[in-house]
């Protein structure tokens, strides 16, 4: 709002001014007096004044636009951190009810060959522990689960008990992206992302302030006409007043060095604003290089994740065949079974760091959203 309230007042100054005055004296046995004058003034020419400054405002206006829209970036880049939290404490909470179903799966085993005396009473009771165990850990998990899905409605300004619906983690294995041609985002991130644009309209705003003070030597030509009815309180005659004229206002050099001082401190900020420009891109570029590699990472720990459940889910499926088939021991179902659920919440947690991963990216080249392919 202030800097379109500035820009308004930079294109007003090229509109004539219209004032009107009046005035009413009534003095005691000396009868009334009253004045009344219309006055137009309008700036014909000032050598670039206006047209600077409306530069200036107008780049001011660009800069707190970009500004703004880093800050809905930012917004929405954190949304989705928080989208992704409760996407995974989702996933963790569909895998660990799926090792509770592995452990009672277990147990009912163990439970039928130890009433059929094919297994131990040790082998009975770790597998009833392994079922507590898991109800344990479930419970953990569900808790983990409603505060993340508060935390994200009351981020969506919704009351954190809102019972939000979740698409369901897809536990299938996805199509890896592509790795991200860092080199190509490090220039759409110089050329689009809303910091650096912001700090480009900052450094022409600085400019234009420096060419308006520069034309401020030069002074301005202007038109002014008035029109005026006046009485004085001892006459009962009303006299007219007009007059018409341009008038070159110029400033004289003697003037205790301010318009110098003013120019030496505009050109110092166009300096500081160039420096500003330098450091947004450095930092962008950090950014973008830091989140790059990241994602680079676990694009190959996903990769390595799911090679982790697809042998630690194997290894279960031949462990338990071995134990209801009597050719291994319980000991075995109950280290595939541990190792197995490890697994699938490394693979929760590989998917979710996943897409943690392409939102902070695609924050740091400046995009809306996850898609990083060139």
């Amino acid at each position: 709002m202030q800097a379109q309230a500035a820009l308004d007042r930079a294109l007003g100054q090229r509109q004539p001014a219209l004032n009107l005055s009046t005035g009413f004296d009534r003095s005691r046995g000396a009868g009334a007096a009253f004045n009344a004058e219309l006055r137009v003034d309008w700036v014909l020419y000032d050598f670039g004044v206006a047209d600077a400054a409306t530069r200036q405002a107008r780049h001011a206006l660009l800069a707190v636009m970009d500004e703004q829209r880093g800050e809905v970036l930012a917004a929405v880049a954190q949304g989705a951190q928080l989208f992704a939290a409760a996407q995974a404490a989702l996933g963790r909470l569909d895998a660990a009810a799926q090792n509770l179903g592995t452990a009672q799966e277990n147990a009912r085993a163990a439970v039928a060959r130890y009433g059929a005396g094919a297994a131990t009473l040790s082998d009975k009771l770790q597998a009833e522990t392994a079922v507590a165990q898991n109800k344990l850990e479930h419970a953990r998990v569900s808790s983990q689960w409603l505060a993340a899905r508060g935390t994200l409605a009351l981020a969506m300004g919704l009351a954190a008990a809102w019972p939000l619906v979740l698409p369901p983690a897809d536990t299938a294995q996805p199509a890896l992206p592509a790795a991200p041609h860092l080199e190509q985002l490090l220039d759409e991130a110089r050329a689009n992302h809303p910091r650096i644009i912001a700090a480009r309209s900052r450094w022409s705003e600085a400019q234009s302030r420096a060419s308006s003070i520069d034309a401020e030597r030069w002074g301005s030509v202007s038109a002014g006409a008035r029109a005026g009815r006046s009485r004085a309180s001892s006459a009962d005659v009303v006299s007219a007043t007009s007059s018409v004229g341009i008038e070159w206002s110029l400033p004289l050099w003697f003037d205790r060095g301010v318009l110098r001082s003013r120019m030496k401190d505009a050109l110092g900020q166009v300096q500081v604003r160039a420096v500003g420009i330098e450091e947004a891109e450095r930092q962008v570029a950090s950014q973008v290089w830091q989140e790059g590699q990241a994602l680079i990472a676990e694009i190959d720990g996903l990769r390595a994740s799911r090679e982790v459940l697809d042998t630690a889910e194997a290894a279960l499926r031949v462990a338990s065949e071995r134990f209801r088939q009597g050719a291994g021991g319980f000991r075995d179902v109950l280290a595939a079974q541990s190792n197995a659920a490890n697994a699938r919440f490394q693979w929760v947690e590989s998917r979710a760091n996943l897409a943690r991963a392409q939102w902070r990216l695609a924050a740091a080249v400046g995009r809306f959203g996850t898609a990083l392919t060139p």
